[in-house]
Formats: structure tokens, C-alpha cells, sequence
């Protein structure tokens, strides 16, 4: 996530520096484009790199598949560095074509968590979990989100709303759920002692 987050930050000092006819003239497309690098992108190998750490140990299930993380951030570096060549290359039909690269691998990122989110509702549903179904619907619904984003990039051209949806979506709906549930789980296994 480190890394990203330093590409990122360069990618974004660059657009702010350059202020090209290309930024100006595509700005909503622009701003989506980074939105979704920092949500489903260093921000998400967070999250999702303290669920691999943490669930097992929650939910008492065999640790994760290594391999899997592995496969998850390859995906996710490689979405967002598709991403970031698009935008500072500068071109606005090669930008939107290594922008739905990028969105693509991104989604497939979060596609992946299903096996280990699947293993997890498996496990809580032959015990009783006093969280309920919030502590693994996050999971659940992360494949049904990137799939969700990337048809919001996709039909960008066939509605207006299209990208304020996907926009609304991660940024007022689904950090706040799970920053929430991040809290509560926190404090659930605190006060459980």
C-alpha cells in the first residue's frame, strides 16, 4: 500500500502541477479515476490486508490461502499502475482505455475476496456470533461492489449520473459502513474480555 501511495501522491502533484487542457477538459472522468485509485485502491490493501490478518483469528477459521493475498495485490497494484500511466499520458481515448484496465483489475481484486468471505459466513453460521450478520456482510458484498463500479465506468457515456453514482456509492455509503463496522468490531472485541 506504501508504494502505491507514493505513486499516487506523484500522480496527483503532476495533475495538480501541469493543469493541461486534458485535465481541465475531462475533469469529472479525471476526479473518478482518482477517487476510485485511492478506494479500491492503497486504501482497500489496507483494510483488506487487516481482514487477512484478523478474521481467522476472529472467526476462529483456518488461516487464509497466502497465495491468495498475493494474487489480490497484484491485481490491485496493477489496476492502479494502469491507472496512473493512463492519466499521465495525457491522450483522452488511451486514458479512458487504461482506465477501464485499471478499473477492471481493481474489480477483479475485490472478486477474489469471495472464497475467503465465503469461508467466513460458512463458519458463522454453525456458531452463534454476537456481532450478527454485519461483522461478514462487508465481505460479502465486496465482489458485488467492483462489479458495480465497473459497469458505473462502462456506462459513463450512456448516462449522466452514471459516475455520481459509483462516487456516491464508495465514498458516502460503503467507507462509511465500513469504518463503522471497523469501530464496532474493535470495540465488540474489547469489551468481550
Amino acid at each position: 500500500a506504501l508504494v502505491m501511495q507514493t505513486a499516487f501522491a506523484l500522480t496527483n502533484t503532476w495533475i495538480i502541477m501541469m493543469q493541461n487542457d486534458f485535465v481541465l477538459a475531462n475533469l469529472e472522468e479525471v476526479l473518478f479515476s482518482l477517487q476510485m485509485q485511492v478506494t479500491l485502491g492503497w486504501l482497500m490493501c489496507i483494510i483488506v490486508a487487516m481482514g487477512f490478518s484478523l478474521l481467522p483469528l476472529i472467526f476462529d477459521v483456518e488461516p487464509f490461502d497466502p497465495s491468495l493475498m498475493r494474487i489480490y495485490a497484484g491485481l490491485n497494484m496493477a489496476g492502479q499502475a494502469s491507472m496512473t500511466l493512463g492519466l499521465i499520458i495525457g491522450d483522452i481515448e488511451l486514458f479512458r482505455t487504461m482506465t477501464t484496465i485499471g478499473l477492471t483489475f481493481l474489480c477483479a481484486s475485490l472478486v477474489t475476496l469471495l472464497a475467503p468471505a465465503r469461508i467466513i459466513f460458512k463458519q458463522t453460521h454453525k456458531d452463534e456470533d454476537a456481532l450478527g450478520p454485519f461483522a461478514y456482510a462487508i465481505g460479502m458484498f465486496l465482489p458485488a461492489l467492483g462489479i458495480i463500479i465497473l459497469t458505473t465506468w462502462i456506462g459513463r457515456d450512456y448516462s449522466n449520473y452514471s459516475l455520481e453514482f459509483g462516487e456516491k456509492l464508495i465514498l458516502n455509503l460503503f467507507l462509511p459502513l465500513l469504518m463503522m463496522t471497523i469501530l464496532l468490531s474493535h470495540f465488540n472485541r474489547r469489551l468481550e474480555c
